[in-house]
C-alpha cells in the first residue's frame, strides 16, 4: 500500500514555507482550517485514485481556479513585483527564492512573460551558489525547482538545470 499526503496540505505547508501563507489562506489552507494533527498524517489511498498532476507540485490549471484579485492575490504579486538579488544558496537569510516562486505563481497564473524571464535568469544564476551550509540549501532549493517547474525552463537550461540538481543532491 502506497501513502500520500493530501495535495491540499502539501500545497498549504509549501505556500507557509515560502512566505505566502496569505495565498494559501484563499483556498483554505489557514490554520483555522486545518485538521487536528491525528488527522492531518499521511493518508492511505490507491494509487489510482491520486489525480494526475503536470507539474511537481502544482500546475497553471490548478492556478487559474484560483482568485487573482484581492489582498491576498496582491501579497503575492507584490513579492513577485520585488527586485530579485543574484541568488545565493549558501545564505539561508536571502529572500530571493521567495520572490522568484513568487514570480513564477504570478507567470503561472497570468502568463506575463517578464515574470517567466526573471524566473529562468535566477533560475540559472542560482546555479553553483549552493556552497556552504546544507541548511540553507535546503531552505531554498524546493522553491527554485518549483519556479522552474511552473514555467518550464527551456530546453537548454531545462537540461543544464536539471544536471546541476542531480549534482546537488548526491
Amino acid at each position: 500500500m502506497t501513502y500520500y499526503t493530501s495535495r491540499r496540505a502539501f500545497l498549504g505547508v509549501v505556500t507557509r514555507f515560502c512566505g505566502l501563507a496569505g495565498w494559501g489562506d484563499r483556498i483554505g489552507l489557514s490554520r483555522g482550517n486545518e485538521r487536528e494533527p491525528s488527522q492531518r498524517s499521511l493518508q492511505s489511498v490507491d494509487s489510482r485514485a491520486v489525480p494526475a498532476n503536470k507539474g511537481i507540485w502544482t500546475s497553471a490549471e490548478e492556478l487559474a481556479e484560483l482568485s487573482d484579485s484581492g489582498p491576498l492575490w496582491r501579497n503575492v504579486e507584490s513579492a513577485a513585483d520585488r527586485p530579485t538579488k543574484p541568488p545565493d544558496l549558501s545564505e539561508q537569510d536571502q529572500k530571493n527564492s521567495v520572490h522568484v516562486l513568487a514570480k513564477a505563481l504570478v507567470y503561472a497564473r497570468t502568463g506575463e512573460q517578464r515574470y517567466r524571464d526573471q524566473v529562468v535568469l535566477n533560475c540559472l544564476q542560482a546555479i553553483g551558489t549552493e556552497a556552504g551550509r546544507t541548511l540553507a540549501l535546503a531552505r531554498k532549493l524546493l522553491a527554485y525547482v518549483f519556479a522552474a517547474d511552473l514555467v518550464g525552463l527551456p530546453p537548454d537550461e531545462d537540461q543544464e538545470f536539471r544536471e546541476w540538481l542531480a549534482a546537488v543532491r548526491h
